[in-house]
């Protein structure tokens, strides 16, 4: 499959999958005080490898506007394996694993080439998004 012309873009969503929820204060205020505010260094050489752009939430939540996947400008990908996109995960994004790619990937061939792909996991320290977005945006 040909993935031309499609845009890829990066969003490591960190705060959005529990890097920093708790239900007891003192572990909440020792998982704040862990929060990374940049990607790992691991994370960071693989955004510059594949030449990705990171976007900001403020991007993503204009990106995906009303949530549903016909009203959003964007689309969504999880990257994280698949009983964890079956645990929670943002409304209406697809699920493609960064370690079963060619399993998953066939959900994407009806989506519009010029259509943006904004790809997330688990956060900053996370490989898995730009592991498939470098991967879409090689196709």
């Amino acid at each position: 499959m040909r993935l031309r012309s499609i845009a890829s873009s990066l969003i490591v969503a960190g705060l959005l999958f529990g890097g920093c929820a708790s239900s007891q204060p003192e572990a909440s205020q020792a998982a704040a005080e862990k929060v990374l505010t940049e990607p790992s260094a691991k994370v960071k050489g693989l955004i510059e490898q594949y030449r990705l752009e990171n976007v900001t939430y403020d991007y993503v939540a204009a990106a995906i506007g009303n949530g549903t996947r016909g009203g959003a400008k964007a689309l969504l990908i999880d990257a994280r394996p698949h009983p964890k996109y079956l645990a929670g995960t943002i409304p209406s994004s697809l699920n493609i694993p960064d370690t079963e790619i060619e399993k998953y990937i066939g959900q994407l061939e009806k989506v519009a080439k010029d259509k943006e792909i904004i790809v997330y996991c688990g956060g900053w320290e996370c490989e898995k998004s730009p592991i498939v977005a470098g991967y879409l945006k090689g196709k």
